[in-house]
């Protein structure tokens, strides 16, 4: 593996072609895999446990659309790297283009499900030992200030595991790697909500 180089630090997705692509979890989990450093399809067919004809596809076609790009060549093959170091998507494209959320969503959620599923059965994942992860799926009520107050520490938080992010890693055998999924969104409007609790 090597190291990144000449990377934006944030990339702002304008494009409904790169949307797309990222809509698709093995493209999503490339762009995650090359966020941290530059690989071959090999070394990512290994760390993604996928095989290297199907990693080579998905990797064609992140390139295609300008999310990736080629950095060095050396005996090992190719090596690749992200545009950025982040990547945001601009919300106004799903104004245009509402299944276009729809399938990102998707991907976030497999993405999820598939590393959760492999972690597992590595062994890194211990599910009877609740001190090393947290699941949840809680339906909340609140007034607006109550969810607009919440949402400012979802945000706090994103902070800074952004800034743990940016750090990078300690010492060799220090550090442990984890994964955030967070979707925090409305199910109901607040007349929905007055409506149901009536009819309750």
């Amino acid at each position: 593996m090597a190291k990144e180089t000449g990377r934006q630090r944030i990339y702002v997705i304008r494009d409904l072609e790169q949307v797309r692509a990222l809509a698709k979890p093995l493209c999503l989990r490339i762009i995650e895999a090359l966020a941290g450093r530059s690989m071959t399809t090999t070394q990512l067919a290994k760390l993604l446990n996928d095989t290297p004809s199907n990693i080579d596809s998905h990797v064609k076609k992140l390139e295609h659309v300008g999310l990736i790009r080629p950095v060095k060549t050396k005996r090992k093959g190719k090596y690749y790297q992200t545009l950025a170091e982040s990547f945001y998507i601009d919300r106004a494209l799903f104004r245009l283009d509402q299944k276009a959320f729809i399938e990102i969503i998707e991907a976030i959620l497999a993405s999820t499900s598939q590393e959760v599923i492999e972690s597992t059965k590595r062994g890194v994942l211990k599910p009877a030992e609740p001190q090393g992860y947290i699941t949840i799926h809680k339906r909340l009520h609140g007034r607006r200030e109550e969810i607009e107050a919440l949402y400012g520490q979802i945000r706090a938080l994103l902070r800074q595991c952004e800034a743990m992010r940016q750090r990078g890693g300690g010492k060799r055998g220090e550090d442990k790697s984890y994964v955030l999924t967070l979707i925090f969104y409305p199910v109901t409007s607040q007349t929905e909500w007055e409506q149901t609790a009536v009819q309750l």
